[in-house]
């Protein structure tokens, strides 16, 4: 997406691209493949799997999965693989398509409902799920994968976001906690704000979404970058993007509070996709969420 920034608010940066004088070798986690007392393996008739990150593929062969974490449960989609291989974990089982793709969902409810909050929504934070899945490749046998570690805080802010309408999938604690916990829910990232020593722990749920853009000022001096780049400056109109804040009780989806928050009515720093928009801070919304988490 092209952007602009402001001729008179950056200062030039020299972008220093250095030569590649050596190939840096990618790290891949191979797992074993677990056959019929590894006769099978040993002949080479099951396919070794190679692990990147969350994508599964199979050295030397086509075929793969990806394999993420949404909302509270593992999900696992394959492609290209034989037509009417079953595929198992646990109690849940698929049977790939003519085409060769399938899909399977684990539940990792209990688990996730035990991670602390810091480490839930952490962005670094990787949660090994345990689960183990079988490919099941007939008289060759079962290749046996156990499924990577994933990121969860996208998975689980997007089941607690929707607690708008949907009460999450936790369980009350029992007892109620003596002091509420609010997870922040903004663009792309959650937040908990409060004393929860557990996922489950967390009751209540602070969802921000957009109002209706308005109309500002007219913002000017902002010059073109990259393959663009030009002594030539533009001038947008400022889109004020205003914010609601609405708390919920996580379980029931009541409406606990609610407010309104202004856009910022200056000129952003950069405008991207031939437009400048502005925003109400984080700051300013968070620091509001921590006031009624104290009052209710």
């Amino acid at each position: 997406m092209p952007f602009h920034v402001h001729a008179t608010r950056v200062l030039p940066i020299l972008l220093l691209v250095l030569p590649s004088f050596a190939c840096s070798k990618i790290k891949e986690r191979v797992l074993a493949a677990a056959g019929d007392g590894g006769s099978s393996a040993a002949s080479g008739a099951l396919p070794t799997p190679v692990w990147k990150d969350h994508e599964l593929s199979f050295q030397g062969q086509k075929g793969g999965a990806t394999f993420l974490v949404s909302g509270t449960k593992l999900t696992m989609n394959f492609r290209d693989l034989p037509p009417g291989m079953t595929i198992s974990s646990g109690t849940q089982k698929t049977t790939t398509s003519t085409s060769g793709y399938a899909s399977l969902a684990v539940e990792l409810v209990d688990r996730l409902a035990k991670l602390t909050p810091r480490d839930a929504f952490d962005f670094k934070f990787k949660f090994d799920p345990q689960v183990k899945v079988e490919l099941d490749y007939g008289p060759a046998g079962k290749l046996s994968v156990d499924a990577p570690p994933s990121n969860v805080n996208f998975g689980l802010g997007d089941a607690f976001k929707k607690a708008s309408d949907t009460p999450v999938p936790f369980p009350a604690p029992v007892p109620p906690p003596k002091e509420h916990t609010v997870l922040f829910v903004g663009a792309g990232s959650a937040e908990p704000i409060g004393p929860a020593a557990t996922v489950d722990a967390i009751d209540q749920v602070a969802v921000v979404t957009n109002l209706p853009e308005r109309k500002g000022k007219v913002c000017d001096g902002y010059k073109a970058s990259g393959k663009n780049a030009s002594d030539k400056t533009k001038s947008f109109v400022l889109e004020l993007v205003d914010q609601k804040v609405t708390i919920y009780d996580a379980r029931s989806t009541k409406s606990l509070a609610s407010k309104d928050f202004k856009a910022k009515d200056s000129c952003p720093l950069m405008a991207f996709g031939g437009s400048a928009k502005t925003y109400p801070t984080n700051d300013e919304l968070k620091a509001w969420v921590r006031e009624m988490r104290g009052k209710k």
